[in-house]
């Protein structure tokens, strides 16, 4: 009798323990997709399109930039309208929970007409969120071209999988600010890409796009560390932003670093090469001025010797004649 209990007893302690760990799987399972992504995205094999037609990948690469064009306008506009209609509200959960549901909101009928037309927020952060891991490609298409990424490209890219999938999935709020910022800043960013891959001379813009990109993370850090402060949200998901927050700090580093290279670095050594390449050119006509009054110098001295001989020769002539 006593083993049997004592066998009871264990297979409800084995019960208990699948019913935690199917509740753990259900709770945290979710965090599988950003692990793959990431997996998938690192073991990508570098060279494997290497070789690829230029007018191929020419095409693949305007194709790809266009569709980011266009999702991240649509996001971009319409998240804007969400915070047109709702205004802005720092609770936990309250544009998420406020636009999922409009049947079960208190607003009036011309409200909700009006809210029909457009995407709730809950679906255009998830939109969003998913265009994330189709960015991979930009790292994809250089190793196509022959290229190695930086560091900085692979970590951004990891970066933005993971911390957008845990905003999304704990319905924090302040991933809305984020991602109204980042789709404004890839609107532009795409399409300097784009206008580049149809021979658009913009290089000079190329510098003004790495401070947006560090202007919208040193926003986005700020207004979300005070505007999202407990109790405006739940300590667990201030926990995932000052996360979030500590991945954009690494970025703002390395972008600043990015743009001291880039911009400052090598605009120094270029110039510091010109005024090099101006001294030794006048020193170069220096020494030829030099060569040159030495070599008339020289036929001079020659002419006047010549001269002189022809001189002393007549001299002799005349002499021999009169003796």
């Amino acid at each position: 009798m006593a083993s049997l209990l004592c066998i009871m007893h264990q297979s409800k302690g084995s019960v208990d323990a699948h019913i935690y760990y199917l509740d753990l799987l259900r709770q945290h399972g979710h965090l599988a997709f950003p692990m793959i992504g990431t997996i998938v995205y690192l073991s990508y094999p570098t060279r494997a399109f290497v070789g690829t037609s230029p007018a191929v990948l020419k095409a693949v690469a305007v194709t790809h930039d266009a569709l980011l064009i266009a999702l991240s306008l649509a996001v971009f506009i319409n998240l804007a309208m969400v915070y047109a209609e709702k205004g802005w509200h720092f609770s936990p959960r309250f544009y998420f929970d406020e636009l999922n549901n409009h049947s079960n909101s208190s607003s009036s009928s011309s409200s909700s007409s009006s809210s029909s037309y457009r995407c709730s927020f809950d679906t255009l952060i998830f939109v969003f969120y998913c265009s994330k891991y189709y960015e991979y490609i930009d790292t994809w298409l250089l190793y196509a071209k022959g290229k190695k990424p930086i560091f900085l490209q692979k970590f951004h890219h990891i970066g933005a999988v993971l911390l957008w999938h845990l905003c999304y999935f704990n319905k924090c709020d302040a991933i809305g600010v984020a991602t109204l910022l980042n789709s404004g800043v890839h609107v532009v960013m795409y399409s300097y890409y784009l206008l580049t891959l149809l021979e658009v001379d913009l290089k000079w813009f190329k510098k003004f796009i790495t401070s947006l990109q560090l202007l919208q993370l040193v926003a986005a850090n700020v207004l979300s560390l005070y505007l999202w402060y407990p109790p405006n949200e739940t300590w667990p998901n201030y926990a995932i932003i000052l996360l979030f927050n500590a991945y954009v700090f690494v970025l703002v580093l390395l972008f600043s670093k990015f743009f001291r290279k880039e911009y400052i670095s090598s605009h120094d050594a270029s110039s510091k090469k010109g005024e090099k390449g101006d001294g030794s050119s006048t020193k170069n006509g220096s020494d030829d001025q030099i060569v040159k009054a030495a070599a008339t110098t020289a036929t001079t001295t020659k002419k006047a010797k010549r001269s002189s001989s022809s001189l002393a020769a007549l001299a002799t002539e005349a002499s021999t004649s009169a003796s």
